[in-house]
């Protein structure tokens, strides 16, 4: 069983924060591609900045672990998961742009949900007219 753990130092490496556990659950080498033996461990993949870190991994949580064969269907899956680990505020959340920007997706939204509504009833309505017609024409022809 294997975990990703991630620290970081603020003084270039002259003292690291304590050890912060990233995965959710430990990843179990025993199933899925490792359980064959291919050794196809990859060690975790960082990006990082002074605002905030990216960490990628990849697990076989997926695997079905009673199924026997790496060929089968849900045996041998390997997926990557990903963490991210904020440092500072990262802003944007209270800028006048993007509450502009906000409140324009959210008016285009809704005209568009607008039109989407009236293009159904107009249809509908349609529709409804034509069998009118059809059924004029029906009796009409029936006399």
């Amino acid at each position: 069983m294997n975990d990703v753990y991630h620290t970081f130092s603020t003084d270039n490496g002259v003292t690291w924060a304590k050890n912060d556990r990233i995965t959710d659950q430990s990843i179990d080498r025993r199933i899925g591609v490792f359980g064959s033996g291919y050794d196809v461990s990859s060690p975790p993949g960082i990006a990082s900045t002074n605002a905030y870190t990216i960490i990628g991994w990849d697990d076989t949580r997926n695997t079905d672990p009673t199924v026997g064969l790496n060929l089968e269907k849900g045996a041998g899956l390997q997926d990557i998961y990903t963490a991210a680990v904020q440092y500072q505020v990262i802003g944007g959340g209270s800028s006048r742009a993007a509450k502009v920007v906000l409140a324009g997706v959210v008016g285009i939204l809704a005209v568009g949900l607008m039109l989407l509504l009236a293009g159904f009833v107009s249809r509908r309505g349609n529709v409804m007219s034509d069998a009118a017609t059809r059924e004029q024409r029906s009796r009409a022809t029936v006399r």
